[in-house]
C-alpha cells in the first residue's frame, strides 16, 4: 500500500493493490491487445466524501480485471497523474523483482 499526503493543500491520495492484481496490468500485454486502463471515480462508497477510483483493464472477452483501487480527496489532474505514476512504479518494481528471482509465474 502506498500513501501520498499533502497537508498543505489538504490533498490525500492512496493506492491499494496486491501483487496478483498488479500483475493483471503486466499480463494484459500477452493477450494480443494493448493495455487499456479503465478508471472511474465514485463518491458513494466512502462516507467522508473521498473518491474511490477502481482501476483495471479489459480483456479480449470484455471482462474487467482489477489492477488497484485509489482513494483521492480531489479528482483532478494531479491526483490522476500521481495515481497512475505510482501504479506504474508498482507494476515495474514487482515484475523486475520476479524476473531477478527467476520466478516463472509472472
Amino acid at each position: 500500500m502506498v500513501y501520498f499526503l499533502n497537508t498543505n493543500d489538504n490533498i490525500i491520495s492512496a493506492v491499494l493493490s496486491t501483487e496478483n492484481l498488479l500483475l493483471n496490468a503486466y499480463r494484459q500485454q500477452f493477450f494480443g491487445q494493448p493495455v487499456f486502463l479503465c478508471i472511474d471515480t465514485t463518491y458513494r462508497i466512502i462516507v467522508e466524501g473521498r473518491g474511490l477510483m477502481p482501476i483495471g483493464t479489459i480483456s479480449v472477452n470484455q471482462n474487467f480485471h482489477t489492477i488497484a483501487y485509489a482513494i483521492v480527496s480531489k479528482e483532478d489532474e494531479v491526483a490522476h497523474t500521481w495515481v497512475l505514476a505510482t501504479l506504474k512504479k508498482g507494476v515495474e518494481s514487482l515484475v523486475n523483482k520476479r524476473i531477478i528471482r527467476g520466478d516463472k509465474s509472472i
